[in-house]
């Protein structure tokens, strides 16, 4: 016997529930009629008097928009929702109104266009929404608390870091003239002086290698002050500076360290750059030229001038950059895992230095084996 299946069609829902539900929802209903006219629909929600009390003069003028500079905003995009005949719903999103008694509101509108009729809601998102938006404020302010206060401690963990890695280079001078010093003759007690300047220097290298890999914190390029024309440095007498400076490491190392003889003493080297940081840039680039070259090896220095700016190489003789590092050389403590408180912070100081000076740097492979890093800086506009 075959079944039979009824459909029960679900009775129809009472008029008057949907007045009852849209005011439970504290949402007003308006209806659009002509252009600027607008009537209620349904019961008024209790809080729009309180916010709006002038609300039926404002209906009886066709100056509902007035009632809040957002709603007159929203008002112009609904009309032209409502010209369409889109069966689509715009929102305005929700804005904070105050009424006299100094209690907060957050509003939304919608238009809707259904069955022909042009709707407008306007619903009060109630004390569970201002009390979210409270909390979301806090979340915010306790965030932008926390990027401050991270960001301070980044700076002070840099300070500390850039302090510490400059302390090498010229650290590595002062044992390097202290080695030499003791080949020399000296007397009894002079040797035993010379032995415990040696003996610190290597406990403040040690302590200077051990915050160098303590330390992990951001690098930022900071504030750099442009300097004047009258302030910028000379780029040649800053070489032959810092190769005086760790000319006692490269002897003890037996790596000739060497400017190239080519070099136009008499000519314009002037830089855009900080002296102090121009220094440092030349410290690491050398210093990591001497580091990775063998007994016997060459590091050459070599100045050219390149029209508007001064192209700086340091070339070694040493076993060069693996292929799979090229590309992140430049990059934070790259290659400082294979050579403590070397290469790393140093080659990254340099890139962000550099480049905000407005210079470019880079790595080439060396012809017959060994590194040539460079640099271009731009000269003063004055020159």
């Amino acid at each position: 016997m075959k079944q039979e299946i009824t459909a029960h069609k679900a009775p129809p829902i009472d008029q008057a529930l949907l007045p009852a539900l849209l005011k439970a929802m504290d949402t007003m209903v308006f209806e659009r009629r002509k252009l600027g006219n607008f009537v209620v629909v349904g019961e008024v929600p209790e809080w729009f008097p309180r916010l709006y009390p002038n609300f039926e003069q404002y209906l009886q003028n066709h100056q509902l928009g007035q009632l809040s500079p957002v709603l007159d905003n929203f008002l112009i995009d609904a009309e032209r929702l409502w010209q369409t005949h889109t069966h689509q719903q715009l929102q305005s999103g929700v804005w904070e109104e105050t009424d006299g008694q100094d209690d907060d509101y957050f509003i939304e509108a919608t238009a809707l266009f259904v069955q022909n009729r042009r709707i407008l809601l306007l619903r009060s998102m109630g004390s569970t929404f201002a009390e979210r938006q409270t909390l979301l404020q806090k979340a915010r302010e306790h965030t932008l608390e926390y990027r401050k206060v991270r960001d301070e401690m980044e700076q002070k963990d840099v300070l500390l870091h850039t302090i510490v890695h400059d302390m090498s280079g010229p650290l590595a001078g002062l044992k390097g003239y202290l080695d030499l010093l003791g080949k020399e003759t000296l007397s009894a007690n002079g040797r035993e002086f010379i032995e415990i300047c040696q003996r610190q220097a290597a406990r403040l290298d040690k302590l200077v290698l051990e915050i160098l890999d303590s330390f992990s914190a951001e690098l930022d390029s900071g504030d750099f002050a442009a300097p004047t024309p009258n302030e910028a440095p000379d780029m040649l007498i800053t070489t032959m500076d810092v190769i005086k400076s760790v000319l006692s490491t490269a002897l003890l190392n037996k790596v000739n360290l060497l400017l190239d003889p080519k070099t136009d003493q008499g000519g314009n080297w002037k830089v855009n750059a900080d002296k102090l940081r121009l220094e440092r840039v030349m410290f690491n680039l050398i210093g990591n030229a001497l580091w990775h070259s063998s007994e016997g090896g060459t590091v050459l220095v070599r100045m050219t001038d390149v029209g508007k700016n001064i192209r700086v190489q340091i070339e070694d003789e040493g076993p060069g950059i693996r292929q799979d590092l090229v590309e992140v050389v430049f990059q934070k403590f790259q290659q400082g895992k294979e050579r403590r408180g070397k290469l790393g912070l140093g080659l990254y100081f340099c890139k962000i230095t550099v480049e905000h000076w407005g210079g470019k740097i880079g790595y080439l492979p060396r012809e017959g084996g060994g590194s040539v890093f460079w640099f271009e800086l731009p000269r003063p506009a004055l020159f």
